[in-house]
Order: C-alpha cells, then sequence, then structure tokens
C-alpha cells in the first residue's frame, strides 16, 4: 500500500508526471463557469518525518464579480462528484488554455493567489492543532513520570521503614547502640584528611 501510495503521489505531483492533470468539462445546470485546482500540502518535521497531509480544492469564477469561496467550492464539489462528465469541445479547452497561458493571465494569477491564501489558512490551522497537540502530549508524558516519581519514592520509603523494623525485631537495644557507634566512626574515619591521618599514625 505504501509503494503504491508513493506511486501514485509521484505520477501525479511529480516535476515529470506522465498523468495530464487539466482538462475541461461540461457539466448542465451549473450556474457558474468556474476554475479549480487540486492542491496537496504536505507538513514535514525534522528528519524528513511527514507529520500532515491533505488533498484540498480551491476554485474561482472564471469572469464575473467575485464570489464566497466557500460558494464556489461547494459549486464545485457538487460539479465534480457527478457520474457523468461531458469533455468540452476542443474550441473551448483551447481557448482556456490560451487564456491560462497568457502573459500575465489575470485567470491564472487569481486562482494562483486564492490556492496560496488557502494553503497558508490550512497550513496555519493544522500547525496549530499540531502545537495543542504536542503540548498534551508533553503534559501527559510529565504526569505519567510524576506519578511514576511519586510511587518510586513511597515504595522506597516503606521499603526503608520494613527494613528497620527487622532491623529492631532482631537485634537489641545495645546491639542497636553498638551499630550507631560502628556507623559514626565509619563516617568519621571516611571524612578524615589524609595528612590528618598520617599525623594520627606517626
Amino acid at each position: 500500500m505504501r509503494r503504491s501510495t508513493r506511486l501514485l503521489r509521484s505520477a501525479l505531483f511529480g516535476v515529470e508526471s506522465p498523468v495530464h492533470g487539466v482538462t475541461a468539462v461540461v457539466v448542465d445546470g451549473l450556474p457558474q463557469s468556474c476554475v479549480a485546482a487540486v492542491s496537496r500540502l504536505v507538513l514535514v518535521g525534522r528528519g524528513g518525518l511527514r507529520l500532515h497531509e491533505e488533498v484540498f480544492l480551491t476554485g474561482i469564477r472564471v469572469r464575473g464579480q467575485a464570489m464566497a469561496e466557500a460558494k464556489v467550492e461547494a459549486v464545485l464539489d457538487a460539479a465534480l462528484d457527478a457520474e457523468h462528465l461531458t469533455l468540452a469541445d476542443d474550441d473551448v479547452r483551447d481557448a482556456l488554455a490560451q487564456e491560462w497561458n497568457a502573459d500575465g493571465s489575470r485567470l491564472r494569477t487569481r486562482l494562483l493567489a486564492a490556492m496560496t491564501q488557502k494553503a497558508g489558512r490550512r497550513q496555519a490551522t493544522v500547525a496549530a492543532a499540531l502545537d495543542t497537540r504536542r503540548a498534551a502530549d508533553v503534559a501527559r508524558a510529565r504526569e505519567i513520570f510524576g506519578a511514576f516519581r511519586t510511587n518510586l519514592h513511597d515504595s522506597r520509603a516503606k521499603l526503608t521503614e520494613a527494613i528497620r523494623t527487622q532491623e529492631d525485631m532482631l537485634f537489641t537495644d545495645d546491639q542497636h547502640k553498638q551499630r550507631r557507634r560502628d556507623l559514626e566512626a565509619t563516617r568519621s574515619s571516611s571524612c578524615w584528611p589524609r595528612g590528618a591521618r598520617s599525623a594520627t599514625r606517626s
């Protein structure tokens, strides 16, 4: 599946794509003549990890006053989802191709501007969602490690208390005193500087 997806993606969006991604169709009952572009938005993180990928539609009217983006795309969604699309005549396709390829084409400029704006909005939305998810994941990880640290400290305290209780049951008071003296003596001797120990021996 991954290999097939890579091949399809390369065929559709590659620089030397063998698939012709441009056409013109006639839709009966379409209230406005529109031009639409299907774009792919990919957000990549460190190490080339793909964080997000989506395909979105951008559409504008070919002529006439500007129409709300949501309304144009709703019309295009309904039209492009139709079961049967009729290919436009050669003359219509040639005329549209000439208009699109003309220097300073207003149609191309308008559509590219709409695509750029929509891609920027989508990227900002997705980036905000990813930041929110990252913050939630970090907070969850800190909560888990905090709970682990608390359990570790509690377990260590209980173990220390259990050992002390067992020692109290096994040894007499004199033995406890002797053990404490031995412990203090060990601590004191371990803290002596080398010069003082040598002087004592001499």
